[in-house]
């Protein structure tokens, strides 16, 4: 086999690998990826598999010979334009589906797009510093995407260093583990100490959910919270904790499958404290689940009218 033909036969390899790949990537746009409760880092893990999935369309594209005959602009704006369009498509398709709509995902297409003309074989005849200048910006919009996974990955490591200390606002990235409905902000109190302000909206079930923590609690006593209630009147909020068991099977998400108890906050600092054996006996029938613990979240019934809380620190003991 002369080297001609060696370097041809790999050529059609490689292209028949992507398209495989790109056939894969099809399916799990649509019909899989992690759940909510999986890590910010594998979400975010997962999200980038668009920048790879349109990197390889555009490599597939810019060799169909229809396109391949078009002026090097012209194949940039058509392959852009493309992208956009059936990103743009996919996101609207996956209603209905396991996956929710995204638009960051239609910037990581893009993302991929312009990774993939980056390195189009038709740059050759561009001017080297041209060349050199769209490849950095290529990478830097790449960095800019791998930024939350990067962020995730810190604060995940930097959870586990403090557990079992949940969450004290200390860290520069803590307030992305906590979800809700209300708006959060950290703010310093008067001693200098930070805590997480959460401003609660009217309406029904306004609070906070603490959704990304070290999930194993075995061999601890206590679940403990540090709330300040700035208003003159009591507020009374329910906290609830449950498992992963809770999220499975036809008791899911039921009240009487998880820890579910309510306390009447006086006006300035309360301490919660409840005792992990009544947590894991909270469920009806059944131990909670300490080593896989999915949940712990805070809220209010029922407002008539704004409120706020501060939370200063959520821990274990």
């Amino acid at each position: 086999m002369t080297g001609g033909q060696l370097r041809e036969n790999n050529r059609k390899l490689t292209l028949a690998l992507y398209a495989l790949m790109l056939a894969v990537g099809t399916f799990y746009l649509f019909y899989s990826g992690p759940d909510y409760s999986a890590s910010r880092s594998i979400k975010q893990w997962w999200n980038l598999g668009h920048i790879g999935y349109f990197f390889i369309l555009v490599f597939l594209l810019y060799r169909f010979p229809p396109l391949a005959r078009l002026s090097l602009p012209m194949q940039w704006l058509v392959l852009l334009l493309f992208s956009l369009l059936l990103g743009t498509a996919i996101e609207l398709l996956q209603y209905g589906t396991s996956r929710d709509p995204d638009l960051g995902d239609i910037s990581r297409d893009m993302a991929g797009t312009l990774l993939g003309l980056a390195w189009h074989p038709g740059l050759k005849a561009v001017a080297a510093r041209v060349r050199m200048w769209i490849r950095v910006l290529a990478v830097w919009v790449l960095v800019l995407h791998l930024l939350p996974l990067a962020i995730a990955l810190t604060d995940e490591y930097l959870a586990r260093q403090q557990f079992p200390l949940l969450s004290g606002f200390e860290t520069p990235f803590e307030l992305d583990r906590w979800v809700g409905r209300s708006q959060r902000q950290v703010v310093k109190l008067v001693d200098g100490r930070p805590a997480m302000q959460i401003d609660l909206p009217a309406g029904r079930y306004p609070g906070a959910k603490l959704e990304y923590f070290p999930a194993d609690w075995r061999g601890l006593q206590s679940l403990n919270l540090e709330l300040f209630n700035p208003q003159s009147s009591p507020l009374r909020i329910t906290l609830r904790v449950h498992d992963w068991l809770h999220e499975q099977g036809p008791t899911r998400y039921a009240t009487r499958d998880r820890f579910n108890r309510s306390y009447r906050l006086k006006p300035g600092w309360n301490k919660i404290s409840v005792s992990l054996a009544q947590i894991e006996h909270a469920p009806r029938g059944r131990l909670m689940d300490l080593s896989n613990i999915r949940d712990i979240t805070f809220f209010v019934g029922r407002l008539r009218q704004p409120k706020r809380l501060l939370l200063q620190r959520i821990y274990l003991l």
